[in-house]
């Protein structure tokens, strides 16, 4: 569902100052009770469980021995469906006031490990949504995949050339300085071709 930004104004920042005011501000959150469900915590279900069912999923949140697994089947689940529903809207958008949408498919650390090493992704069913809406996508796991072959590495080592390291319970994601590089590379035929008119340098 579609809800109003909680940030209005600047001033509205400060309601997410200190444990308590964030605790108030995120307790009945659906995604912080899966992500707390899929780390061992504890969280409320039963809206998770109305979420899964509302997905088709088989999940039991209440068995503590799959809780966690089955809490991070069905908080990507959530993450893949919003993210379509957002970009529905923006699409909508896009051509009702003659504009074109550009879809970066950019990912952190443990989902390029798990491509390099197994080939899945956690979002294939997500491509051939984005292919069936027309929407202009530019993946870049085929793009790292196809560098990585130059390399006798394991993953993880020759991700390290990409990404920050991770500190604490930071997210593993940020691309370092050489990361930033690649990536504008990678992008830039796309971005040329997808361009009208061409950049003065291209034509």
């Amino acid at each position: 569902m579609e809800k109003e930004g909680f940030c209005r104004k600047a001033t509205d920042l400060r309601k997410l100052v200190g444990k308590e005011a964030y605790w108030n501000v995120f307790k009945d959150d659906p995604v912080a009770h899966l992500y707390a469900l899929r780390e061992g915590g504890e969280a409320p279900i039963a809206e998770s469980e109305q979420l899964a069912e509302e997905f088709g999923m088989r999940v039991n949140l209440r068995n503590p021995k799959t809780r966690a697994r089955d809490a991070y089947r069905l908080h990507l689940a959530y993450g893949v469906r919003s993210t379509r529903f957002v970009l529905g809207l923006a699409s909508k958008w896009c051509r009702a006031h003659g504009r074109k949408l550009l879809v970066l498919l950019s990912y952190d650390v443990p989902t390029v490990r798990d491509y390099l090493e197994k080939g899945t992704r956690f979002d294939a069913e997500f491509l051939p949504w984005l292919k069936r809406d027309g929407i202009e996508v530019v993946d870049f796991l085929p793009k790292i995949r196809e560098d990585y072959r130059g390399f006798r590495l394991p993953a993880m080592k020759f991700l390290e050339r990409f990404y920050v390291a991770r500190a604490g319970a930071q997210v593993f994601g940020h691309y370092n300085s050489y990361g930033n590089f690649w990536f504008a590379q990678a992008l830039r035929p796309h971005l040329v071709e997808w361009l009208e008119p061409k950049p003065p340098s291209y034509r």
